[in-house]
């Protein structure tokens, strides 16, 4: 069984982490802990899809115009 987490935030804190906040924990590939404020999820998620769109802007573009053909 998971053992809960012993160490807490700091009671005054400007980062975002207000008592009640929703948080995101996740563990890279060295093993590193990481929590973000789940607030800031949705801006993350974006600029990701923003990006990955970007990267992959022809392949997009291919799919889209075979979508069209198949109507």
């Amino acid at each position: 069984m998971p053992r809960p987490l012993r160490h807490g935030l700091p009671r005054t804190s400007d980062d975002g982490f207000a008592p009640g906040a929703y948080v995101l924990v996740e563990r890279d590939q060295t093993g590193e802990i990481r929590m973000l404020c789940a607030g800031d999820m949705a801006a993350q998620v974006d600029a990701l899809a923003d990006e990955m769109i970007e990267k992959h802007a022809e392949a997009l573009r291919i799919l889209a115009e075979h979508d069209r053909g198949a109507e």
